[in-house]
């Protein structure tokens, strides 16, 4: 080893210098600030992974990295807590800030950027880092959280992935509400900013199209304007429906709950449900192809491949028999092909009129002072 003592190095850090060996006092001298790094030890002639608690890495949280003045005091001034990162699992031993004044533990370990499981006592989290790369992950890849979970496993252990806890469970709640929070922050409510706006965007969290008329925002809805400029005000509506968008039926859970319903771009659930009980039944809009494609069948004429029809063979499709949800309808904005606030709907069983109405009273309702409407 380098250190002034000179011992013989036999740990190496894969993810700092791989061909350097140092002595287990550097090595933890050295990750005092960095303990989720992979470590190894010459062992009989070959590197075996080691862990800095092994060595006798204690991360302590605040006093610049020190361990606090008051934690003599404490019965366990040491907590052991597996922490998720992007390179697998970890069991570090951790050094909570035992003053008077400390703030919970959990403020703690987010001041830390690692996101605890729970709020009360919590013995798992989950690194900032690891949450943004697994969002990162889940847009572009379409990669589930139990996918994931899995690979974070099989980093850690490759052989033996199985002995590594998954923590599933946890992990999906903590996505969930990180999300919840980044939403909240980017859509500016976290920072007071919907008592700045009026009617009705100081209720949604939704993006905007910026180029189509919003009243209050990009104009002003009293001002007067040219007539031939009326095109410049004129809000373009379309709607359209996603029949891959589908799920089964499953026992839910009865204490969840949404976080913020009604305030995206779907529909609030309570009051649609009410509005399907009570709307008269009416005929799918999948009925007429249905119909049509009948009537092509028997005079052997070959039926048409248009979105219309495969709407009509989705229909009637088998794979619906036990589906809750069939696929969504969103009403749009038909010049830039934004999603429109509050104009998304669940479909039961194929494309009705009643789901497009409501769907289409939501973007009516939100667009509020817009002088023209064309759909």
């Amino acid at each position: 080893c380098s250190c002034p003592s000179s011992p013989i190095g036999t740990i190496r850090c894969v993810e700092c210098h791989g061909s350097r060996l140092q002595c287990p006092a550097c090595v933890v001298a050295d990750h005092r600030f960095t303990p989720l790094h992979r470590l190894e030890k010459w062992k009989k002639g070959r590197f075996v992974p080691v862990s800095l608690t092994d060595l006798g890495l204690v991360h302590y949280l605040g006093h610049g990295g020190q361990s606090c003045p008051f934690a003599d005091q404490s019965p366990t001034p040491h907590h052991k807590m597996i922490v998720a990162h992007v390179n697998g699992f970890h069991t570090i031993s951790l050094g909570y800030c035992q003053c008077p004044t400390a703030p919970e533990r959990f403020v703690q370990l987010l001041h830390a950027r690692l996101f605890p499981s729970t709020l009360v006592q919590p013995k798992s989290a989950y690194t900032l880092q690891l949450l943004h790369h697994f969002r990162t992950l889940n847009l572009s890849t379409s990669i589930t959280s139990y996918g994931y979970i899995k690979s974070l496993a099989r980093t850690t252990d490759f052989l033996f992935p199985e002995e590594s806890k998954l923590r599933y469970d946890g992990f999906r709640i903590v996505v969930r509400v990180w999300r919840e929070l980044q939403l909240r922050l980017s859509s500016g409510f976290a920072l007071g900013l919907e008592s700045l706006l009026p009617a009705p965007y100081n209720e949604s969290m939704a993006y905007l199209c910026p180029a189509c008329p919003n009243p209050g925002i990009n104009f002003d809805p009293d001002a007067a304007f040219d007539e031939d400029m009326i095109h410049a005000h004129t809000l373009y509506l379309c709607k359209d429906a996603n029949f891959r968008q589908w799920q089964l039926q499953k026992q839910l859970d009865p204490l969840d709950f949404h976080l913020h319903p009604g305030r995206m771009y779907f529909r609030e659930e309570s009051k649609y449900q009410e509005y399907i009980a009570a709307a008269k039944d009416d005929t799918a809009v999948c009925d007429i192809f249905v119909v049509s494609v009948t009537i092509l069948n028997v005079l052997s004429i070959q039926v048409s491949t248009c979105s219309g029809f495969k709407a009509g063979n989705i229909y009637r499709s088998s794979k619906f028999k036990n589906a809750a949800v069939t696929g969504i309808l969103s009403c749009m904005c038909a010049r830039h092909g934004s999603f429109r606030p509050d104009a998304t709907v669940d479909l039961q069983k194929g494309e009705k009129f009643l789901n497009g109405d409501y769907a289409f009273a939501g973007a009516v309702e939100f667009a509020g002072a817009v002088p023209c409407i064309v759909h």
